[in-house]
Parts: C-alpha cells; structure tokens; sequence
C-alpha cells in the first residue's frame, strides 16, 4: 500500500483568487486529482457466443450515436456489427460472407473507420489461395453495407498481417497493413488509398521505406489523416531495439519520405511485442501512445507528442509513473480532438485484466487520473478496448469472457465552467472501516452524494455542503463488494467514482 500526495486545485474566478489545498491519502490503485468527466453505465452489446466476443472497435456515426464491430474466431470466423439505437445495441449483423474466413483473434482482427454516415469496415480474409483485405461501406450510418470489395493486389508471394482503414479529407478510404514475403521475411508497412470511395484503389505505397531497420513483424500500425498531413504510426525495429515512429506525407499519401522516432527509450527485445502504437493527428502536433517495457521491467503504458514541423523527439512519459512496477498495462487505444483526448487501456492491478481511461484537456502534453470503466465482478478478464470520441462523449468498447461491452465517458463543462466540480476522490480504497469523500467545489451550492450497490440498490445519501470539506462514510452497514458513488448538483450528474469494501 502506497502513500501519494495528491494536489488538487479548487479555483474560485470571482475576485481572481485562487484557493489551494493538498491532502495525503493511502491509495491502493489510483491517482485521485479527477479530471471532471461523467460515466455512463456499462451496456451489453453482445452476450452471445454464437457472434463471437473478438476484438470490439467502435466509431461514431453523424447522430453522435456509437457502430461497433468486432470479429468471431474458429473455423466459420467472421466479421459482425451493431448499433446503438434508442439506447439499446441493435442484434448482431453479419458483414463478411460465410465465403470468407476472416482472421479474428485477441489482438489482430476486423477494423473500421468513419465520417460522417460513411462507415468503412476491412477484414483480412485468409482463405486458402485468396489471402486479401477486403473492405464494406456503409453511407446510411451503418443500416446498409456494400458487398466486399477487394482494396489490395497482393499475389500469393506475399503474406498480410494485421489490416487496418483511415478516411481521408474527402470521405475516402485508405487501407493499411504489414506486408511480407511468402518466408514471412522483410515485413513492411504498405497503403493502398482510395479516391472513389472504396470503388478502386492505387497501387500499393510503403509507408515504412524510409526509416532505419524494419517494421516490427506483429505490431499493428496505425494511420491518422488530416487535411495537410498523412501521419502513419508503427513499431519499428532496428537491430532489436523496438522504438514507436511515425511518417509523413505532405502529398495525400504519394509517399512517406519522413520517418522520425517518436520515443527513445531503446527497449531491447528480440520477439515483437504484438503491441502497436495508436495516435491522432491535432493541428500540427500527433498526439500518440504505446506499451513499452523500455522504462521499467514490466510494460506500461507511455504518452508523447510531436510537432510534425519541428520533430524533436521527446522520449515520451509514463502514463502512470507511480504504478507499482509489478502492474502489467498493455494494448492502448487513443483518440482526440483539438484540447480533449483519452486513452483506454488494459492492466491487471485487481489481479485479472481490467480497462481503465485516463483523459487530457491540453492536447496530450498531460494526463489526469486513471479510471477503472470495467466492471470487476464480471467473471474473468476486460481486455481489447477501444475508444472513439465525438461532441465532447467518449465512446468505449471492450470485451469479457462472455460479452462485448460500452460505456460513454462525457467531458462536463467544469473545465470550461467556474461554477461545477473541480474534484471528489474517496479514500483508503479498498476500505474495510471507514471510506472518506474529500472534495472541491467552486461555488457553494449544496451537492448530493448517492451511493448505491453494483445492483443499484441504494446505500447511502448524504449532503455535501460548502466549497470544499470532507465526509466519513461509515461501512459497517455496508455488504463488502464494489460501490458506485455519484455527485449531482441539481440533479445534474457532475462526477461518478467506485470504491471498494473488504
């Protein structure tokens, strides 16, 4: 059990004074300063095993509403989807023809892309003797889908791994994934993009010429596109040394002549690491995260940023740099827009694999707390999460042993707003006597702080009143389990948390 010294800053804009407190907690799994965001409840897409669990990855369509695929492993693999509809998902849809067998495992699996109501979803078909990338399209959000269309030329010398779709500036298409040769040999990096909106597509473009060594063999790459910039993220690997790069194109994806290190912490490692970076594209700075081993023995989690006009690497930081060493974190997915981004995440510090988030407000130079969005009394792990975010929501997806779930993290106006929660944090966690809640508002309207059970059984109610103070809550009435706390400011949801009892 560690002791972290938390700073949390309670700003009060009236007469431009500023109010300033730090508390000393025993905390066992987070960091508690909150960024203020509020979470909604965990929703089943597919409990079905008939569907398959595999891989979920969400986009959002132009009614701000979530389409999630996800892939089905076995002998009759395949590619299925669902919608959120009147906040239900929709029954699972299959969009790859049983003709097909579509690669789909733990990490390598169908992916998808959208603007607007134009939803691309490409799979890997690895059928004997019709090894392709095969691409549908949906232009109505999601409610029709095209037959597939083949994106790539590739003969039977070569091999493909790991596929992957961006959408340019004009709605197209643009297929990426790792390309070898017929002895797995000299894996690169290769595009093929569209300009008639998956109809056909160029020929074949390697984004990874130009860096030093080779890509890593089984690391998934990763593609952002803005109007003046193609960026392409993968692992990269020279001599054993497996650093995250990113190239550029400056002529919509013609070629990829700058190649620089994102990171530099030289991780040696002679196997690849199955883990790819992911990133995204604001303004002239990408905004990007990996899994590396390079800072302390076990892998964890790391951030850096770049400037694409003056690329000075930076080296990249610890996500959580005061996570026991023992914590294994992996698999980050990330997503953004101009000053609000989040990464999701998987670790096993409960014991069994988890998702957690941690969100930023200025444009990926820092990142506030992490929290746990899965639900630890489901049996087994939560692992392969995925996040996309659009009108201040973020859209999270991962899956169970016996389910693929969703859940919405909104960004509230307390960043932007003097008037609501600037933070809450409950403590020790796990308790087994007494759980204090010490928080930090900037006005002095009365809150209300509900407690209640994983079953939504109500525990407890309380007032919390003044700008800032604190509130012992007494378990010894309390079953031992986990319980959801939310803060309402007239009944306005403005924060939500867990605690644990023993």
């Amino acid at each position: 059990m560690a002791t972290i010294n938390i700073t949390f800053e309670c700003k009060v804009f009236a007469m431009r004074k500023l109010l300033l407190f730090a508390i000393t907690i025993v905390f066992i799994v987070e960091s508690s300063a909150q960024t203020p965001i509020n979470f909604g409840q965990s929703t089943l897409i597919n409990g079905d095993s008939q569907y398959g669990f595999n891989r979920p990855r969400v986009v959002v369509i132009d009614n701000g509403e979530p389409f999630v695929i996800w892939g089905r492993s076995g002998g009759n693999s395949a590619t299925f989807c669902s919608k959120l509809i009147a906040g239900s998902f929709s029954a699972p849809v299959q969009l790859s023809p049983d003709s097909m067998q579509v690669r789909s495992g733990w990490y390598d699996g169908p992916n998808a892309a959208s603007k607007g109501d134009t939803i691309y979803v490409v799979w890997h078909n690895i059928s004997a003797g019709y090894e392709h990338v095969y691409l549908v399209r949906s232009f109505d959000g999601g409610s029709t889908f095209s037959d597939p269309i083949q994106t790539d030329t590739i003969t039977g010398n070569s091999h493909i791994e790991y596929p992957g779709v961006a959408v340019d500036a004009n709605g197209n298409p643009v297929i990426f994934f790792i390309k070898s040769n017929s002895d797995w040999s000299m894996p690169r990096q290769v595009i093929y993009a569209s300009t008639s909106f998956g109809d056909t597509f160029s020929t074949e473009i390697e984004a990874s010429e130009f860096s030093p060594g080779i890509p890593c063999e089984c690391c998934q790459g990763f593609m952002d596109i803005t109007d003046d910039n193609w960026v392409f993220m993968y692992r990269n690997n020279v001599s054993d040394i497996r650093n995250t790069y990113f190239a550029v194109s400056d002529n919509v994806g013609t070629s990829f002549e700058s190649s620089y290190e994102l990171d530099s912490q030289d991780w040696l490692i002679q196997s690849c690491p199955s883990s790819g970076p992911e990133g995204y594209v604001s303004g002239d700075n990408i905004i990007g995260t990996w899994m590396s081993a390079g800072y302390v023995n076990n892998s964890k989690i790391v951030f850096g940023s770049i400037n694409i006009n003056n690329p000075v690497e930076n080296g990249g930081e610890l996500l959580e740099p005061s996570l026991a060493e023992g914590v294994t974190q992996n698999y980050p997915a990330i997503t953004g827009s101009g000053e609000y981004g989040a990464i999701v995440w998987q670790d096993n510090r409960y014991g069994l694999n988890q998702v957690f988030i941690s969100v930023t407000d200025d444009t990926g130079q820092s990142y506030g707390p992490s929290y746990l969005i899965s639900d630890t009394t489901l049996i087994g792990s939560s692992d392969a999460a995925h996040i996309a975010f659009a009108d201040g929501v973020f859209h999270i997806v991962w899956k169970t042993l016996n389910g693929t779930y969703y859940t919405s993290a909104s960004i509230t106006t307390a960043i932007k707003e003097p008037n609501l929660l600037r933070g809450v944090v409950a403590y020790p966690n796990p308790s087994n006597g007494l759980v204090t809640i010490d928080y930090c508002f900037l006005n002095e309207t009365p809150k209300m702080l509900v407690i209640y059970d994983v079953l939504g059984n109500l525990a407890l109610e309380e007032t919390l009143t003044g700008v800032m103070g604190s509130k012992l809550i007494p378990l010894d009435h309390m079953a031992t389990g986990m319980y959801n706390y939310i803060v309402y400011d007239q009944r306005q949801v403005i924060f939500k948390g867990k605690f644990v009892t023993q």
